[in-house]
């Protein structure tokens, strides 16, 4: 299947980019220990240190399988199987995951669906529940993104932060502005406000701009498709 095949390769390849320190670390293991093997001066530490310094090879080696069967893509099988019709959901996800635009490797809106590459993990939203998206900037940055989140609020109450450079932040923001215009972009105190306090009123109000967007482009699908 298309769809399962681009994201797991996805996932693999961040796995593999990740883990490249551990697994030639694994790999010069017998250039280090065989000579001692076969001088016989392997003692019983040596086997214990072994296994301490092949441990990480063996957790990336696992994690790379992980991602060749599709381990990270549980949120999206889950969210399939869990549809009235899982066959049908399929089939038009593919559909419309080939469609779209997907020059963001991290995020791609694909018309009814929202994936999100957090690292090796794939995230699916309905696009039409998710009801504001915004910049987050964490005061002591511990990651390589310089402390920049992507957030997605969705009609559940979940706020879900998405670590991504200043770039592909704003790629991001970009994406939905272009392809879910109806969904609420920025942050500002008095949006966190109605979103914490009165949920539905919030929901009511992003359900009112889709739907006059949706009335003014004559009945057609919000959210665009863009082929590559």
């Amino acid at each position: 299947m298309y769809l399962y095949r681009q994201l797991k390769r996805q996932s693999f390849a961040f796995v593999l980019k990740k883990g490249i320190p551990a697994l030639v670390s694994f790999l010069l293991l017998p250039v280090i220990f065989v000579p001692v093997f076969l001088a016989g001066t392997l003692f019983p530490w040596d086997v214990i240190g072994l296994f301490l310094f092949s441990l990480p090879g063996l957790t990336e080696i696992g994690r790379m399988i992980y991602a060749l069967r599709g381990g990270y893509q549980s949120r999206v099988r889950r969210y399939i199987a869990q549809s009235p019709n899982p066959d049908l959901t399929l089939e038009q996800l593919e559909r419309a995951y080939s469609q779209a635009d997907r020059r963001l490797n991290f995020l791609c809106i694909a018309g009814p669906w929202v994936l999100v590459q957090d690292g090796a993990d794939t995230h699916l939203y309905e696009t039409s529940e998710i009801l504001w998206v915004y910049r987050f900037v964490q005061g002591y940055p511990r990651d390589h993104y310089g402390g920049n989140f992507l957030v997605i609020c969705d009609a559940g109450g979940h706020r879900d932060k998405f670590p991504l450079s200043e770039t592909m932040l704003m790629q991001a923001l970009s994406a939905f502005e272009a392809y879910a215009p109806f969904v609420v972009l920025g942050f500002s105190d008095a949006l966190l406000r109605l979103y914490q306090s009165d949920l539905q009123g919030f929901a009511r109000q992003v359900r009112q701009r889709q739907q006059a967007m949706y009335t003014a482009m004559g009945g057609q699908n919000t959210c665009i498709f863009t082929a590559n």
